[in-house]
């Protein structure tokens, strides 16, 4: 499914996106229910601030993603808390606080 091409989004809560070779995060914007984004092995070919439309986003997670991923766009989501693994090529983390950023192995 193109989440792109549809005509009225639907009342997605939770997104699983796996092994795309070029994810355009300005395709979630629309779909404002999402409270948890799965993104497995996917080249992110924009940064993250499209997801700041996402109001009731609180989980990322970032599994083996290659960018460079820039997290700082997400510094001031407080409800957010990205989860990660040691293969994500992300920068930014910096402006994470701990408790709101989960690194894994």
């Amino acid at each position: 499914m193109q989440l792109s091409r549809m005509r009225h989004p639907i009342s997605l809560t939770h997104l699983n996106i796996q092994m795309q070779s070029s994810l355009d995060l300005t395709t979630l914007q629309r779909h404002r229910k999402l409270t948890q984004l799965v993104l497995l092995d996917c080249m992110v070919s924009s940064d993250l601030t499209p997801l700041r439309e996402l109001p009731h986003l609180t989980r990322l997670f970032l599994w083996g993603c290659r960018g460079p991923i820039d997290l700082a766009p997400l510094a001031d989501l407080d409800n957010l808390v990205i989860h990660m693994n040691d293969s994500t090529d992300a920068v930014g983390r910096e402006h994470l606080p701990p408790e709101r950023l989960n690194l894994s192995e």
